[in-house]
């Protein structure tokens, strides 16, 4: 099998792509501004094509740090707060 130039550097950008954080679940969330799937903006949602290896990992860090800060907020403050009516609190 023959290799060209063009098939090893096709190969060696594979190796080192960095890969995206994207899980699918895209839901930018109103509260903090992230996607609730991957924990990025949507610039940097926007960006991420256009950006080198370097700017990918910022972007990995970053999203790291808001894993770390999420995780060490108290559960009350990340729990969906159940309201209810007055009728609700009067029955029995």
């Amino acid at each position: 099998m023959n290799f060209t130039p063009n098939d090893l550097y096709t190969t060696r950008a594979a190796i080192h792509a960095v890969a995206s954080p994207c899980v699918a679940v895209c839901k930018m969330n109103p509260a903090n501004d992230f996607c609730d799937g991957c924990l990025r903006t949507i610039d940097e949602i926007a960006a991420w094509s256009r950006l080198g290896n370097d700017g990918k990992r910022l972007i990995w860090q970053r999203i790291e740090q808001r894993k770390a800060a999420l995780q060490a907020r108290p559960a009350s403050a990340v729990a969906p707060v159940e309201v209810q009516t007055a009728s609700q609190k009067a029955a029995p």
